[in-house]
């Protein structure tokens, strides 16, 4: 058996090795300027431009990213290339889609209207392409057009149906939605499959789903229709659950519930945005928090971080809620500009449009950090 003396030698020997590595560890931690999260309404905003030579139109809508290095904007472009630019921290670059430019979509891309992602290596893309009818009388087509990013390229992966496709989300790699037209379509992580709400398209109507949603364990889809003879239009909030597809609202108003978008908040609230302000669901009604004209879109990381644009007219704006209050952000009120895409991860935001009457219309980045 060991003396005592000798134990108490050994736990000597131990307590000064762990004082060592703390005393150490503490000398490399004195070097770390551990910066604290800046206040969203505190930010400095710049401003980005993207145009393509000889473009006409550069219209981006929607944005989506993984970190502030790595932004995706989505939109139209008139040379049906210049429909999605990246950015990586330092500039912003046209993603070369079309083979027209380099890329694997064959065709010539029309729009793209919005973009999400799992991963920086998952990401999926949707909107529109115009083909030419092989048979006579020769014209040009619409069809949907859904791509994708694995990492390395992005490829086209195909419908045959005409039209275009609006809206995409994707709740996880094995659960992604889309809509478009009267379709929606769900990705189970193997296969694309179609799927339909219970809604008849009258005779000299319009029928539309242009937004979706999903928490995994409910789906939510807005859309309208519209009377081609009158103009008329009803709005639709249809959800999906273990019995299939239901409407749950529909309404001659724009303003019983929000119908530009929808946004589930990190915590699971569901909210809406659209001519009446900003609506949040309570599982049975909707009901409005913020009521003010339009806003087009609603985005944010938490209850109190939370950020929503809109226009009256011309004059676009931004508004923030940091749990207690909507504040207007006077310095980003734009005229001649429409906002549209916003995203941020807490600690920078992006909010995207493009100028109206201007020539040629351009986009416009608004950057904070």
């Amino acid at each position: 058996m060991k003396k005592i003396s000798e134990i108490n030698n050994i736990i000597s020997v131990i307590i000064t090795s762990i004082l060592i590595t703390l005393i150490i560890s503490g000398c490399k931690d004195k070097g770390v300027d551990i910066q604290p999260i800046k206040n969203p309404r505190s930010y400095s905003w710049t401003v980005d431009t993207l145009t393509l030579p000889n473009s006409a139109q550069t219209l981006m809508q929607d944005l989506w990213g993984t970190s502030p290095k790595d932004v995706y904007a989505v939109g139209h472009n008139d040379q049906t290339i210049g429909d999605m630019w990246h950015y990586d921290g330092n500039s912003w670059t046209d993603v070369k889609l079309s083979t027209l430019n380099g890329g694997n979509v064959p065709g010539h891309i029309s729009s793209l209207n919005a973009i999400m992602g799992s991963t920086g290596s998952d990401i999926w893309a949707v909107g529109d392409k115009v083909i030419s009818n092989p048979t006579p009388p020769p014209i040009n087509l619409r069809q949907e057009l859904l791509v994708h990013y694995n990492g390395t390229n992005w490829d086209e992966v195909g419908f045959i149906k005409e039209g275009f496709i609006q809206d995409i989300y994707v709740q996880s790699s094995n659960n992604i939605w889309a809509c478009g037209d009267t379709t929606i379509f769900h990705y189970n992580g193997i296969k694309w499959t179609r799927e339909y709400v219970p809604l008849v398209t009258p005779p000299n109507h319009f029928f539309q789903i242009y937004k979706i949603i999903s928490n995994g364990t409910f789906t939510y889809a807005l859309g309208f229709l519209h009377n081609n003879l009158t103009g008329d239009e009803n709005h639709y909030f249809f959800k999906k659950d273990e019995t299939g597809w239901r409407l749950i609202i529909s309404s001659s108003s724009r303003t019983d519930f929000g119908t530009t978008s929808l946004w589930f908040n990190p915590s699971g609230k569901l909210y809406s945005s659209g001519y009446g302000g900003i609506y949040i669901w309570n599982g049975s009604t909707w009901s409005n928090i913020f009521s003010i004209t339009n806003i087009a879109r609603i985005y944010g990381t938490s209850d109190t971080n939370i950020f929503a644009d809109g226009a009256v007219g011309t004059t676009s704006y931004v508004y923030h809620y940091n749990g207690q209050d909507w504040k207007k952000l006077d310095d980003l009120t734009t005229n001649n500009v429409l906002f549209l895409g916003i995203w941020t991860d807490g600690t920078e935001a992006f909010i995207c449009g493009y100028t109206l009457s201007s020539f040629p219309q351009k986009t416009i980045i608004l950057h904070g950090k």
